[in-house]
């Protein structure tokens, strides 16, 4: 059985090579919607011109709010007429939409 040291060196000794040729490979320069660009990837870090997406957006769904900033549901139990209450809406938050302007 080998040890981390020793499966650490055969993994280097396989990948050295290939990574040294690839090092060598000169950089291609192709536009965005080449066909060609399937399967590759960049020479060097992309970075974007502008902030994207354009707008402020948050960073994940949903967001935290405290019980005691809203009023109480309304009543769940039956009416008079044997239907439960409505439940109350809600509105479902992505993180790909603008966020909404700090109060």
């Amino acid at each position: 059985m080998r040890t981390v040291a020793e499966h650490t060196r055969v993994v280097h000794a396989l990948l050295d090579p290939v990574f040294a040729r690839l090092a060598a490979a000169p950089a291609e320069h192709l536009p965005i919607d080449d066909p060609a660009l399937a399967g590759r990837a960049t020479a060097t870090s992309l970075v974007s011109e502008i902030p994207l997406p354009p707008f402020d957006n948050s960073q994940m769904d949903g967001y935290a709010v405290r019980l005691a900033d809203f009023p109480p549901p309304p009543s769940r139990e039956p009416s008079s007429s044997g239907s439960a209450a409505p439940p109350r809406p809600a509105i479902l938050r992505s993180s790909t939409n603008p966020a909404p302007p700090l109060r």
